[in-house]
């Protein structure tokens, strides 16, 4: 069976099919605006809390991935069994209650452009009790999610020479509810 999609015709072409106002999760409408991102000043303040020192983060990321842009020179991410891959909303949805079994996840990929430490910022949302965890060299490090606020799961790496500035880390998803990945963001960090 084909499935027929409108289109709507304007003065400028043909526009896509229109998206939803939001996405329904358990009777919630749930806004199609992401939350904003954490401001530098908070990540600032969540990596001091982090690295139990005074530090200083660059002005911007030495990488930045997104559903909409999943790969750039310096890495890209990939997830296993998402839900749904918005790249239109800028979100990638990993929904528990969909499969049972094995936790929904992805993988990051980094290649530090000099040695030093790297605050790893994994940012998502979510509509319950979900939590977000990062796997790599650091070990394990999560965050729970409070419905519709943005959060952010963070990490200190430290690059080395050589081999040592290849960083590869899983992203897992568990809970009971919906986790919306809005992508990842590297900031190199004194």
């Amino acid at each position: 069976m084909v499935r027929k999609t409108r289109v709507k015709q304007t003065h400028k072409g043909v526009q896509g099919p229109r998206l939803p106002e939001g996405l329904t999760e358990f009777g919630k409408q749930v806004p199609a605006k992401a939350p904003k991102l954490l401001s530098r000043a908070k990540l600032t303040s969540l990596a001091a809390k982090l690295a139990k020192r005074r530090v200083t983060l660059a002005q911007a990321p030495v990488m930045e991935l997104t559903p909409r842009h999943p790969y750039d020179a310096a890495g890209a991410m990939d997830f296993l069994n998402a839900t749904i891959w918005y790249s239109s909303l800028g979100l990638i949805l990993l929904d528990r209650r969909e499969i049972p079994g094995p936790e929904r996840m992805g993988a990051v990929f980094f290649t530090a452009p000099a040695d030093g430490t790297y605050l790893i910022v994994a940012n998502f949302y979510t509509t319950g009790n979900t939590t977000l965890t990062l796997r790599g060299p650091w070990g394990d490090s999560s965050a729970n999610a409070t419905p519709l606020v943005h959060t952010a799961a963070l990490a200190l790496w430290t690059a080395t020479a050589g081999p040592g500035r290849k960083l590869s880390f899983t992203v897992t998803c568990t809970g009971v509810v919906t986790a919306r990945i809005l992508g990842f963001q590297v900031f190199s960090m004194s």
